[in-house]
């Protein structure tokens, strides 16, 4: 971001820099075609911008309907106790304008507050799936709609017994031989780092009731106090389902389910160390599974697999020398087709990271990588700054952890075959964005929430893959259905049972418990 920085004092003097970048008479100085086999880079005319949804969010989470709209998980308001206010933020015209659907029960969202924002789309049916952590750290409230948003349907809490809970992650899939449904047609399985293993947790009924949470796999450094952090969970056609993980920095992995989400098995993607920052992973069109992940150099390294990650092509780099990438995030198109969003800088002194670094000169953006030719062994990448001259984080350095995308971002593709990247600009006061301080906003309910976008690559030849089959479910209506797996029972929403009252009661019991332990 050399180029970044040259151009920043000419945003800070304009009375319209907070709002966003000055366009530029060239998109050149924000794009980048890096060649993968000479390891060499030029200029580009590809041009990417990002869009506002006018909500704050904090590792912010996209999904996807058959009919094009678009969903990110995002806490607009302050919590009512220890964590951030809970939104679902939906788009009808590719991200132009945007409407807050996320459930409520007698006025209040449900749950009345987050320290984990999650939200899912199945590609197949339409279900969105509003998923928070709530209370922090011990579980999560879980409600579904089938209509866009406009009614919910709220079952208990959607986790079982894992100890600690965290960085949820979830996906659909059809069922694999053996397994049979009840009123849903897909199967899906949640998983969280519990930090003595990975649990996961499936459903049978589209949500409704979760069976008893079983590991995916036991951390293996306990003493490096890393837990089980994974990516974002995903699914091929067959049912199966795949969960990356960085293994705590020892190698970039997977581990698969074959079963439905009972049993997993590890496939290694790459065996050297890296940090300790989640391996992204997606199936093309063709059935290629495409994968990224950071390395030591904090530069993004690419494979892929035409056996489902029993073995993989040699990596390649996919980003030039001297940019520095951190939380990939990964989707697939048509054959060889991909895109790719990440938080990335090429501000830092001689082009590696120092964690000590705290200079104000240092500019994180919101960048896109697109590719049609993933599969050709030696591909090129289109490298786009879609944030241009307006940097998404100042000087807190992103390299492991960034101050407002935290944890993770993500990145979906629509059904026409448009790629988003969802990041979280916390950089948006005038002394930020003109490099005179390196203070982000405050960090109440997060940055605001952006998603960044390449209009002129198309994932897709027509419709997208993940959406080619996709049978609406239909919403829900009267009381909940009483069939469920043997071993499941419906009850309803805690803040149903326990009134509105007893309910918040019960969350600023939490908060007052946690400041006692000086929390």
């Amino acid at each position: 971001m050399r180029t970044l920085s040259l151009l920043l004092a000419a945003v800070l003097v304009m009375s319209a820099a907070v709002a966003g970048a000055t366009e530029q008479d060239s998109v050149t100085d924000f794009c980048t075609t890096y060649d993968s086999a000479t390891d060499t880079a030029e200029g580009c005319e590809v041009d990417g911008t990002t869009l506002p949804l006018g909500a704050s969010a904090f590792e912010p989470t996209m999904g996807a309907a058959p009919d094009g709209s678009i969903y990110m998980a995002t806490t607009p308001t302050t919590g009512v106790a220890v964590g951030f206010g809970v939104g679902v933020h939906k788009s009808s015209d590719d991200g132009k304008s945007w409407t807050d659907v996320q459930p409520r029960i007698a006025g209040r969202t449900v749950p009345p507050e987050t320290n984990d924002p999650y939200g899912y789309v199945d590609p197949n049916t339409g279900r969105i799936f509003s998923f928070h952590m709530a209370p922090i750290l011990l579980c999560s409230v879980l409600s579904f709609s089938d209509d866009g948003g406009q009614t919910w349907t709220t079952p208990p809490v959607g986790c079982g017994p894992s100890g600690a809970w965290d960085h949820q992650t979830m996906a659909a899939a059809p069922p694999t031989d053996g397994v049979t449904t009840v009123g849903y047609p897909n199967v899906l399985v949640q998983c969280v780092n519990a930090v003595y293993a990975e649990m996961c947790a499936r459903s049978l009924d589209g949500g409704l009731t979760w069976g008893t949470s079983i590991p995916a796999y036991v951390n293996q450094n306990l003493s490096r106090l890393c837990g089980t952090q994974t990516g974002h969970l995903f699914s091929d056609s067959d049912g199966n389902f795949y969960l990356p993980t960085p293994v705590c920095g020892d190698r970039a992995s997977m581990f698969v389910s074959t079963d439905s989400g009972l049993t997993w098995n590890e496939r290694v993607i790459n065996d050297e160390t890296m940090p300790f920052t989640d391996p992204a992973l997606d199936f093309d069109a063709d059935g290629n599974l495409h994968a990224v992940w950071v390395d030591l150099g904090n530069r993004l390294r690419y494979a892929m697999s035409t056996d489902k990650g029993m073995s993989w092509s040699d990596p390649v780099f996919v980003t030039p020398p001297g940019l520095l990438v951190d939380l990939p995030a990964l989707v697939a198109g048509d054959g060889g087709r991909i895109a790719i969003a990440f938080p990335g800088t090429d501000d830092l002194p001689g082009g590696e990271y120092d964690s000590s670094i705290r200079n104000i000169d240092v500019a994180w953006g919101a960048y896109m990588v697109v590719a049609d030719d993933a599969t050709d062994g030696t591909p090129t990448f289109d490298v786009v700054l879609t944030s241009k001259a307006d940097p998404i984080e100042r000087g807190q350095s992103c390299a492991s952890r960034c101050q407002f995308n935290v944890d993770f971002i993500d990145v979906i593709v629509t059904p026409s075959g448009q790629a988003f990247g969802a990041f979280v600009d916390g950089c948006t006061n005038a002394a930020c964005i003109g490099g005179d301080s390196d203070d982000n906003i405050t960090r109440s309910g997060g940055g605001q929430a952006i998603v960044g976008t390449v209009p002129g690559f198309d994932m897709c030849a027509d419709v997208c893959h993940p959406f080619v089959d996709a049978a609406p479910a239909e919403p829900l209506t009267g009381a909940l259905p009483l069939t469920a797996p043997e071993d499941a029972v419906v009850m309803p929403h805690p803040a149903e049972v326990l009134g509105e009252a007893r309910f918040m009661a019960l969350f600023q019991a939490h908060r007052d418990a946690l400041a006692a332990l000086g929390e």
